[in-house]
C-alpha cells in the first residue's frame, strides 16, 4: 500500500475573475470554489486518478473539518485522520485579470498525543511492503521520529518536506527526496548556473545518502539522478499556458516515484510524471489521468 501523510491538510477557496482586482474597495466573487489542498493530499489524488490505490493520513479538526471530508470524498481518497487541536485551515487563492494572490490559513495544530499515535500506526500498520510520502511541514523533533521509525522498519519513503533539518534526514536514506533548484542551492550553499554545476550538485547531496534525486527547475523542465549515478535532464519544447502552479510538485514527485518503483524504467517514468505535472499547471486543480500521456510529444530527456 502507498501512504502519504499531510500535516496541515487546507481547505483551498480558489476565486476566478475576469475583473481587475481593487485592493482599495469592494470586490464580488462569482466565480469560486472550494478544493482539498495539502501536498500529500495532492499526492493522493493524483495517485487514485492514475489507478494507485492509497491512503492519506492527515490532522483534520474543528468546524472546517467535515467540508474537507467532504471534498475528498468526491476524489474517493481513503483517509487516516488524526486529530488536530485547531479548525482545518482555509487558504485563499485569487486568479484577477490584474493580479494573483495567495493568502494561507494558520498551520495545523497538533498535540504530542497526536504524534504519538502516528507513530504508533507505522509501528503496528505499515510494513516494508508499503511505501510512504512525508510531504510538507512539519516540527523536526517529528519529522526525525518518523523517518527513524521507517527506516527501522526498512519501509521505503519519500521526503518532499520544508525543513532546515533536511540534510540530518538524508542519513535515514530516503528512497528519494524532490528539491526545487533553490532549496538545492540552499541546501548545499552553492550556486548553480550551469548544467555540469547542477551534476555535480546533485552527485554531492545523493552522496550523503540518497538513493535517488528529482530537483525540479520550474518551467525548465527538472533533473534526475538514479541510484546508478546516471543523470537525466528533462526540457520541455513549448511553453504552456500555466493556470496554477499549486500541485505540480506533488504531481511530480508523487506520480514519478510511483510509476518508477513499478516499471523501473527511468525515461518512460520522467515522460509520464512530466506530461502529469504539466497537466496540473494547466487546470485550475490537478491533472486527470488524461494527462499521462497529453504532453509527451514535448518533453526531451537527455542522459547528461
Amino acid at each position: 500500500m502507498i501512504y502519504t501523510i499531510t500535516f496541515s491538510p487546507s481547505i483551498d477557496y480558489v476565486i476566478n475573475t475576469k475583473n481587475d482586482f481593487n485592493q482599495n474597495d469592494l470586490n464580488r466573487v462569482e466565480d469560486y470554489e472550494f478544493l482539498p489542498g495539502g501536498k500529500g493530499i495532492n499526492a493522493s489524488i493524483i495517485l487514485k486518478r492514475n489507478g494507485y490505490e492509497n491512503k492519506a493520513i492527515t490532522f483534520l479538526g474543528g468546524s472546517t473539518k467535515k467540508l474537507f471530508l467532504d471534498l475528498v470524498a468526491n476524489e474517493k481518497v481513503e483517509l487516516i485522520d488524526f486529530e488536530a487541536e485547531n479548525d482545518t485551515r482555509i487558504n485563499v487563492k485569487m486568479f484577477a485579470n490584474n493580479a494573483t494572490y495567495e493568502i494561507n490559513g494558520a498551520r495545523a495544530k497538533i498535540n504530542d498525543n497526536e504524534y504519538e499515535k502516528l507513530i504508533n500506526f507505522i509501528e503496528n500498520n505499515i510494513d516494508k511492503n508499503d511505501f510512504v510520502f512525508i510531504m510538507g511541514i512539519c516540527e523536526e523533533n517529528i519529522l526525525k521520529k518518523i523517518v527513524e521509525k521507517l527506516h527501522s522498519k526498512k519501509i521505503e519513503f519519500a521526503l518532499d518536506v520544508d525543513s532546515k533539518v533536511v540534510l540530518d534526514l538524508i542519513e535515514y536514506k530516503p528512497f528519494i527526496i524532490k528539491p526545487n533548484r533553490s532549496e538545492l542551492e540552499s541546501l548545499l550553499s552553492v550556486k548553480i548556473n550551469t548544467v555540469e554545476e547542477m551534476k555535480n550538485a546533485m552527485n554531492n547531496l545523493k552522496s550523503k545518502g540518497l538513493k535517488n534525486l528529482l530537483v525540479s527547475d520550474g518551467g525548465k523542465g527538472s533533473y534526475f539522478l538514479d541510484e546508478n549515478n546516471n543523470c537525466y535532464q528533462i526540457t520541455l519544447d513549448k511553453k504552456f499556458d500555466i493556470v496554477s502552479t499549486v500541485g505540480a510538485g506533488d504531481t511530480l514527485i508523487s506520480s514519478f516515484t510511483t510509476i518508477y518503483r513499478q516499471t523501473n524504467n527511468a525515461i518512460q517514468s520522467l515522460k509520464e510524471a512530466t506530461s502529469l505535472s504539466i497537466g496540473t499547471s494547466c487546470t485550475r486543480f490537478l491533472a486527470s489521468k488524461e494527462d499521462r500521456t497529453k504532453y509527451i510529444n514535448y518533453i526531451n530527456i537527455k542522459k547528461i
